[in-house]
């Protein structure tokens, strides 16, 4: 419940709020999670996309959905930006290895040679030294903006807020 509360607290520190759409392009590992239910507190609707989508169909579903703010495997963040600009929305790195003890990391961190762009966030950072933090009220919502579902085609982008 820690790590949901602190990322609760720095979705909310990078400004997203209540209504605003993030788009989550991860696979199933546990910042995700945290990111979902923390962004769930704070009343903000997550639109998942499968991990593998191409640079073009995210492009094409951040600006069908309006989401300002995208979530990425570390690894690919940097080339992301190709097709994601800051101005359109704020792009976040995640780990895999974001949890894991020292040494597991820092293999991690040699062997992917990943090295992020000023302009990305690296929110296993964030999340890591994030260790005063003001609990985050649950926002009470109309259960229509609790969920995204997305087939990840760019077919059936519609939100219903």
């Amino acid at each position: 419940m820690d790590r949901i509360e602190r990322a609760a607290y720095l979705l909310k520190q990078y400004g997203i709020k209540q209504g605003d759409i993030i788009t989550l392009v991860l696979p199933n590992i546990p910042q995700t999670e945290y990111i979902i239910y923390g962004a769930n507190k704070i009343g903000s609707i997550v639109h998942l996309l499968h991990a593998l989508s191409t640079k073009e169909q995210i492009k094409n579903n951040i600006t069908k959905t309006g989401s300002k703010f995208v979530f990425v495997m570390d690894m690919a963040a940097n080339d992301y930006l190709e097709s994601i600009s800051p101005s359109t929305a704020k792009l976040f790195a995640v780990s895999p290895v974001g949890e894991q003890f020292f040494l597991k990391n820092l293999i991690y961190k040699k062997m992917s040679h990943v090295r992020l762009l000023t302009s990305i966030v690296d929110f296993d950072k964030e999340l890591r030294h994030c260790h005063k933090f003001t609990k985050v009220e649950v926002v009470t919502k109309d259960l229509r903006s609790t969920s995204f579902l997305f087939n990840g085609s760019g077919t059936n982008a519609s939100v219903t807020r």
